[in-house]
């Protein structure tokens, strides 16, 4: 399940009330920040041709990045996060939407909800960390409590991707802890009952990032392989 290193480091407030400083306020930070936006806001512009109105979870939600984007696009979000010194940071961005924005603590592993709560289920920055059993695990929950869409971000891996991650080893630079071959994203959603509908590279080879709009595989618009 979820690294418990992860899910104790990010409740501390200290960490809480500097995430946001330490990873988007540089120009690369921000960027990258506005070029991921970019492609999930393409996947949210394909949810809404289907679903005008959708209800939105966005887990975890963090220092509510996402939510906020969510909700500058009008959706209703409830933002949900182990963290409640994340949960206060979220909720204090989020401040300006009023009952449009709510939130929950909500811990991935014991996800309390009721089945087929939300229209769009977003786990975002996650998946990153895990491999590709804990990443399994999850994306059944997502797919539970979601009616039709999921939508994630993976690192992923193919032979170029791989090349890179080498050379920024080398070069002293960060990576993510895991990433994610398309056979491991297919067989990991295909185990949790959904299928890639939509891929999204906020910045093609640039970045490993890769966002995914999941369905549910009795949705009759999905693709059979969704690679665009």
């Amino acid at each position: 399940m979820t690294n418990p290193f992860i899910k104790g480091h990010y409740q501390n407030e200290a960490v809480a009330q500097s995430y946001d400083e330490e990873r988007f306020s540089s120009l690369v930070g921000k960027t990258f920040d506005r070029l991921e936006k970019r492609a999930i806001g393409r996947a949210v512009r394909e949810v809404l041709k289907e679903k005008p109105d959708p209800l939105v979870l966005d887990v975890p939600c963090g220092t509510g990045r996402i939510t906020e984007f969510f909700l500058d696009q009008g959706l209703k979000v409830t933002g949900g996060d182990i963290s409640l010194a994340m949960i206060e940071q979220a909720r204090r961005k989020c401040a300006r939407f009023g009952d449009r924005a709510a939130f929950a603590q909500l811990d991935l592993d014991h996800l309390d909800l009721p089945d087929g709560s939300f229209d769009l289920v977003s786990c975002i920055r996650l998946f990153h960390h895990l491999g590709t059993t804990e990443r399994g695990a999850i994306l059944k929950k997502l797919s539970r409590v979601s009616k039709k869409f999921v939508l994630v971000n993976v690192s992923f891996s193919s032979p170029v991707y791989r090349l890179r991650r080498r050379l920024k080893r080398l070069l002293g630079q960060g990576v993510s802890k895991t990433s994610s071959t398309w056979d491991e994203i297919r067989r990991e959603t295909r185990e949790a009952d959904l299928r890639v509908w939509r891929t999204y590279f906020p910045f093609r080879f640039a970045s490993e990032d890769l966002v995914l709009l999941l369905t549910k595989t009795n949705d009759a618009h999905a693709a059979s392989d969704g690679r665009k």
